[in-house]
């Protein structure tokens, strides 16, 4: 099982080959990660990269944070940048941003 910072340093490499065809799935499987963090930086990589096809996954990651929120995102970086990167893509998500509107 791959580390944190390890999952964090290939998510910076990401940038590097934006239009590569692995960033797509790699983007998808940090999406899916246990850490806060690490699904943090790959929604912000998502919105950057304007890639729409991952807006389920980004969905998908601001619902799963919402369970066990203090336990799971305490910081409410998963779920702000996924929330943000839904946003920067324009995505027709309205459940989401009424149920964020609503955490406190």
């Amino acid at each position: 099982v791959e580390g944190i910072e390890e999952a964090l340093e290939r998510l910076g490499r990401l940038r590097q080959a934006p239009a590569a065809a692995e960033t797509l799935a790699e983007l998808r499987v940090a999406l899916g990660n246990r850490s806060a963090h690490v699904v943090a930086r790959a929604a912000q990589l998502a919105g950057e990269l304007e890639l729409e096809a991952l807006t389920p996954d980004l969905v998908a990651a601001f619902e799963r944070f919402l369970q066990n929120p203090v336990k799971s995102d305490p910081q409410c970086v998963a779920k702000t940048a996924a929330v943000e990167a839904l946003h920067r893509l324009a995505a027709s998500e309205p459940g989401v941003f009424l149920r964020g509107i609503a955490y406190v």
